[in-house]
């Protein structure tokens, strides 16, 4: 008998939590991984809150096998997805070469300075499958983690 595969979608952002935008993301992959016989059991959406991140992804580890978090991989200080995934997983970030020299060539076409801040979206973990994003900054990538598939998206 093979076991089922149990996938969950964790949404980061305020955003979402006040109906500002909706959650398309979620609708999206849902709908992808469902041609493929993976079966999502549940979406979890948490605001911008280290804490309340953590813990989502505290629980989202206890039950499923693959995570799939989008959102809160941005500059700003209320991204906290990398930080609430290291509290639980204690793995080490590194910046990620071939994404910090496309923000700072975005920054330079632009002929704007580029924040400190900016740095943040090349950060990834540093047993990551790192992707390439062609449309924004932040790449997405996938970490091994006590036997779960963690993948974040931008």
């Amino acid at each position: 008998m093979t076991k089922k595969v149990k996938a969950e979608i964790i949404a980061v952002g305020t955003e979402l939590l006040l109906g500002q935008i909706a959650n398309t993301n979620a609708q999206w992959l849902s709908q992808q991984l469902a041609q493929y016989g993976v079966n999502i059991y549940n979406h979890v959406v948490v605001g911008d809150n280290l804490r309340r991140v953590e813990e989502a992804f505290r629980q989202a580890h206890l039950r499923s096998d693959i995570i799939l978090v989008t959102g809160g991989l941005g500059p700003t200080e209320d991204d906290l997805t990398r930080e609430a995934f290291q509290a639980l997983s204690n793995l080490s970030m590194v910046e990620h070469k071939p994404s910090m020299d496309k923000i700072q060539a975005y920054f330079h076409k632009q002929d704007v300075e580029m924040t400190p801040n900016n740095r943040k979206q090349a950060r990834v973990f540093e047993t990551a499958d790192v992707w390439k994003n062609s449309v924004g900054m932040a790449p997405g990538m996938m970490v091994t983690f006590e036997g779960r598939k963690w993948i974040f998206l931008p």
